[in-house]
C-alpha cells in the first residue's frame, strides 16, 4: 500500500488498531507511546514524531519501506537551479 497522507496514515492505523481489537489506550500502552499521540495519529497530525510513529507502526506488525526518485527527477533538480552560488572572497 502507498501512503501518501498523514490522513492516509492514521486510517491505516486506526484501521489495523480496531482489527486487532485494541483500544487506543492499549495500543499506546504496548507501543511505549501516549495515548494522546495515537490519537493524533490517527487523526493524521501532520507534526507526529517519526521515531514514535514507527514505534506504533512496529506494535501494529505495520512494516514500512520508503522508497523515493532518484534526487535528480524530483524537486530537488528545480532546488538546485534556483539556488544562487556563493561569490568568492578575497582575502
Amino acid at each position: 500500500m502507498i501512503l501518501k497522507t498523514t490522513r492516509q496514515l492514521g486510517t491505516e492505523v486506526r484501521r489495523k488498531r480496531i482489527a486487532l481489537d485494541l483500544s487506543q489506550e492499549e495500543l499506546a500502552l504496548v507501543s511505549r507511546v501516549s495515548r494522546l499521540f495515537v490519537r493524533h495519529l490517527e487523526d493524521g497530525k501532520p507534526g507526529c514524531s517519526l521515531e514514535l510513529t514507527l514505534k506504533v507502526l512496529a506494535a501494529l506488525d505495520m512494516p514500512v519501506k520508503v522508497s523515493g526518485l532518484a534526487p535528480d527527477s524530483v524537486g530537488v533538480d528545480r532546488a538546485r537551479k534556483g539556488r544562487k552560488r556563493a561569490e568568492p572572497t578575497g582575502g
